[in-house]
């Protein structure tokens, strides 16, 4: 009896030190997808290389490029209108052909500011169309809604370049960038620029802008990352004013702190849209 005894309690001991046995697991090998990859800005002065605070100032760009090691392409200017955006989509192409493996616009905002009517994002007309579901052919009468192709409006331009950008670009990743909330910013006497608690003379909000982009995208299938909403970044507050350039006189345009908050967020939203 004491020798079973015995034996069952070195199997039971055995059986504890297997079940105490942590099993090794292979890390799996993860990189961002956009890692060492070719990547085109279009922008305005929040893009614009030459918009810095110091020689060193880093772009949100720069950081993306640090930490994912792309190489970017920036094309982007100051005062830049989403029109300029389409020229630049033009002379991209021109200049780079498909050797880039994405493209990125973040523009609207010089748009908005310039009050251009902000229009609707589709045509809805009468239309003849012939339809046979389950019924012999025959001619019904019904409504068709086309996108607004048009440098009238605001959601036509936002359409011109998305078109723009699918066709000349139809096997590359492309994205989209809502504006950033806008602060109060005066650059001479002639250029002043009220906050966005105040509309435009059309009596739009930059959040009309931001939405019509974010609307654009599904209509074009073009991915958006709505800084806007995401990158939590509100240059009215006095306590982010560690983020603006200038709060004095510029609370536009966010600082190198700044920036970093916006790579950030661009970095995490894109970890999902593969480089095809």
């Amino acid at each position: 009896m004491k020798q079973l005894i015995v034996i069952l309690i070195a199997a039971f001991s055995l059986c504890l030190g297997a079940a105490g046995k942590t099993k090794t697991v292979a890390k799996p090998a993860f990189a961002h997808p956009w890692t060492g990859k070719r990547v085109a800005y279009i922008g305005d002065s929040v893009s614009d290389p030459n918009l810095k605070q110091g020689e060193d100032m880093k772009h949100y760009w720069d950081y993306l490029a640090e930490w994912l090691d792309i190489t970017p392409i920036v094309y982007a200017v100051s005062g830049h209108t989403l029109m300029n955006g389409f020229a630049n989509l033009e002379r991209l192409h021109n200049e780079h052909g498909d050797s880039v493996d994405a493209v990125v616009v973040f523009l609207g905002t010089n748009d908005f500011n310039m009050s251009l009517p902000l229009g609707t994002t589709y045509i809805e007309e009468d239309a003849e169309v012939e339809r046979a579901a389950g019924y012999p052919k025959r001619k019904d009468y019904t409504r068709r809604r086309t996108p607004a192709l048009t440098d009238k409006t605001i959601c036509g331009r936002i359409n011109l370049v998305m078109q723009r950008m699918k066709t000349l670009y139809p096997t590359r990743q492309l994205v989209f960038l809502t504006p950033l909330h806008r602060g109060y910013a005066k650059f001479g006497e002639n250029n002043v620029q009220p906050d966005e608690s105040y509309s435009n003379l059309q009596g739009n909000y930059i959040g009309d802008v931001a939405q019509a982009i974010v609307e654009a995208g599904r209509v074009w299938s073009v991915p958006v990352v709505d800084l806007y909403a995401l990158c939590g970044l509100l240059p009215n507050l006095p306590a982010h004013d560690i983020y603006i350039f200038n709060p004095a006189r510029d609370r536009l345009h966010p600082n190198e702190l700044g920036h970093e908050r916006i790579a950030k967020t661009i970095m995490q939203q894109t970890l999902t849209l593969p480089v095809y």
